[in-house]
């Protein structure tokens, strides 16, 4: 779910953070309560803390990687770093965070990694993850779907973003994390599972 319009991409990650942690006993006895960008959402952003580690600006789409503290309803304070995507609409900028399948695999715990996730369709493929270098020099990461789309994004900041326009509607991708020289580190294929159930696909598909 989306924020309000912002006049900057960054001012819609904002946004999209500055709602405090949803309680559905208060909602739920308010009329025609606005709607959240997180459903059920059980944490609070302190929005003084919020780190850009990483963004990428692609087919005119804005991707962002954003750390911050928040307080949660049950585990009190913590850090986090979640995925974000900024759309413009007219004048505006729309944000809403990166969900889907993720996952790195049947990889040994020791091996290079990614913890790859993100939602696909007939819009195409948006997506990223942090990497996990596992003391390998990890520079570039690589995702090879079945139908033939390629993406590829460097490593820096420790995680990769990817979005393209290009329908994705069975993911079975080959994920690679190649070194400097660009030899080949690690692999795997995504998601973990390529038959995935019916309904997960349609709920990610939405």
């Amino acid at each position: 779910m989306s924020c309000m319009g912002a006049r900057t991409a960054e001012e819609a990650v904002y946004e999209l953070l500055g709602h405090p942690a949803r309680s559905p006993a208060l909602v739920s006895a308010r009329a025609g309560a606005t709607p959240q960008p997180f459903q059920h959402r059980s944490w609070t952003a302190d929005l003084d803390t919020v780190d850009f580690l990483k963004q990428r600006d692609v087919l005119g789409v804005r991707l962002f990687v954003v750390a911050f503290e928040a307080e949660h309803e049950r585990r009190g304070f913590t850090q986090m770093a979640i995925l974000i995507r900024a759309d413009r609409v007219g004048q505006d900028w729309i944000a809403r965070r990166i969900t889907g399948a993720s996952g790195s695999g049947e990889l040994s715990s020791t091996a290079p990694r990614v913890n790859l996730g993100g939602s696909w369709g007939r819009h195409g493929f948006c997506g990223g993850g942090r990497v996990e270098p596992a003391g390998a020099d990890v520079s570039r990461v690589s995702v090879h779907f079945a139908n033939g789309v390629e993406l590829e994004d460097d490593t820096n900041g420790g995680w990769v973003l990817f979005f393209t326009n290009r329908p994705v509607e069975r993911p079975n991708a080959r994920v690679e994390l190649l070194d400097p020289s660009g030899r080949q580190i690690s692999s795997f294929d995504w998601p973990w599972s390529p038959d995935l159930p019916e309904e997960l696909r349609r709920r990610i598909r939405a």
